[in-house]
């Protein structure tokens, strides 16, 4: 298979480096998402602005004002929304995932803000389909279905309890270019 790095620079400031490899089919993207640091935030789904709360809380630990080592990191692209989904396909739980820029992943601030945590995210292999837009639009959360369709045309299982909304600008910052990513079966760790 033919290898290459795939660098996303729409916004200043570091990208992660994602592998991408040829795709069976068309309608989709495959990528390799490296082993990394990420700074965490669980998403609370009964609040209308959830999302840009664990984003703030993020923020907090990003800016150095609540880590352990008072570094101002960076914003580094992209920004995942991982869903956790149960046996019926509805959400049970989300968070929200900033990388740590790669200056900080061999030796990563601790959070001194108990509602964000820094994880060691395992390699996954993951399928995406790219739409630029809106989170809102009818048409984004269609691409989910059209992935899982290009993915069953090839025969490929995605791991069915999660989805994961990909953004690359900063949150709430007009159209955008998001990605609808389902992660592959097999790479999966819970």
């Amino acid at each position: 298979k033919q290898w290459y790095q795939r660098r996303v620079a729409i916004t200043a400031g570091e990208c992660l480096d994602a592998e991408e490899v040829d795709s069976p089919g068309c309608g989709f993207a495959t990528r390799i998402l490296p082993s990394a640091y990420w700074m965490v935030a669980d998403i609370d789904l009964s609040r209308e602005l959830g999302v840009r709360e664990a984003y703030k809380r993020i923020y907090r630990v990003r800016s150095g004002h609540s880590n352990d080592k008072a570094l101002k990191m960076s914003f580094v692209l992209p920004v995942l929304k991982k869903y956790y989904l149960d046996e019926f396909g509805q959400v049970e739980r989300a968070e929200i995932g900033m990388l740590i820029p790669s200056e900080y992943q061999s030796n990563p601030p601790a959070s001194t803000y108990d509602e964000v945590r820094i994880e060691k995210w395992d390699e996954m292999k993951v399928y995406v389909r790219a739409y630029g837009g809106y989170r809102d639009d009818a048409e984004y959360q269609q691409q989910f279905d059209l992935l899982k369709l290009a993915l069953d045309k090839q025969n490929i299982v995605p791991y069915p309890h999660m989805k994961i909304v990909v953004g690359y600008t900063y949150y709430r910052y007009g159209r955008q270019r998001l990605e609808a990513m389902l992660v592959d079966n097999d790479s999966f760790s819970a």
